[in-house]
């Protein structure tokens, strides 16, 4: 059974060429421009989300957080994804898995998502 990964950025062509690249290596996705579909994570049930970080409104990093102190989601690995200076930083504040600076390499991205899962 292929793993699913819930992948949110605001940017379609990112949506886009992330779901290309890991249906390739055999995941399941489940893509989103919105964080409302966070809503949904519990039916979704994803077993990775890639949260995009909007450097303007800090969405995402809220959104971990909120997915980290909550103990139906906190067991999900989340990876932040961000052009933002000092990602490290807010990725362990928010308490995310793992972080990936944006723009990322494809091999790097792939490494990542399987060493997670």
């Amino acid at each position: 059974m292929s793993k699913k990964i819930l992948v949110i950025d605001n940017d379609q062509d990112i949506l886009e060429m992330i779901s290309f690249i890991l249906q390739e290596h055999g995941y399941k996705l489940i893509v989103s421009n919105s964080t409302t579909i966070l809503d949904d994570v519990l039916l979704i049930s994803p077993d990775l989300i890639l949260l995009d970080d909007w450097p303007d409104r800090r969405e995402g990093n809220q959104l971990c957080k909120t997915l980290k102190d909550d103990h139906k989601t906190n067991y999900i690995p989340v990876i932040i994804l961000s052009t933002l200076d000092g990602l490290a930083e807010v990725a362990a504040d928010c308490g995310a898995d793992h972080y990936i600076q944006k723009p990322f390499d494809i091999n790097y991205l792939t490494e990542v998502v399987a060493t997670i899962l």
